[in-house]
């Protein structure tokens, strides 16, 4: 299952914090005091220069190739115990059963399992480059527009 579906609406992990200024008037007015929260980190709305969008996508590959490896390496530990150290036969269920480990892990290190995620770096006239990433689409859909306003003005 590779789709997710939404039943209700989750807060944003960005939100913007009114100054003092504009707190009193409009509620709809932004001022460049405003500041704009991407999770724990911070940045005021004049200091924004520019934003990039980037869509990441990434696979866990060296933690299957591990396990694959070690299921491997237990499979070959009972076979040579079977074979040359004369254990019991029944060892070879334990054989069969690690190989079998063993494939299907290193059939998902060949799988197209992977973790995509959307990744916004705002960079600020200071400096700082700002990251945010989330799977959902639409938060940082709404978040590039919100930034193509602050950055347009």
């Amino acid at each position: 299952m590779k789709t997710a579906y939404f039943l209700e609406q989750r807060p944003p992990m960005w939100w913007l914090e009114a100054s003092e200024t504009s707190a009193i008037g409009d509620e709809d007015f932004v001022t460049g005091d405003d500041v704009l929260r991407l999770g724990s980190q911070s940045v005021r709305l004049e200091d924004i220069a520019s934003y990039k969008v980037e869509q990441i996508s990434e696979r866990d590959v060296e933690g299957l190739l591990l396990n694959g490896t070690m299921f491997f390496f237990g499979a070959l530990v009972f076979l040579i115990g079977v074979l040359q150290f004369s254990w019991l036969e029944r060892f070879l269920i334990g054989f069969v059963f690690l190989s079998i480990l063993g494939i299907a892990s290193m059939a998902e290190v060949v799988g197209l399992n992977r973790i995509q995620y959307m990744q916004l770096t705002v960079f600020t006239h200071s400096g700082r480059k700002l990251k945010f990433s989330s799977a959902d689409d639409r938060d940082v859909g709404r978040l590039v527009d919100f930034l193509r306003q602050v950055v347009g003005r």
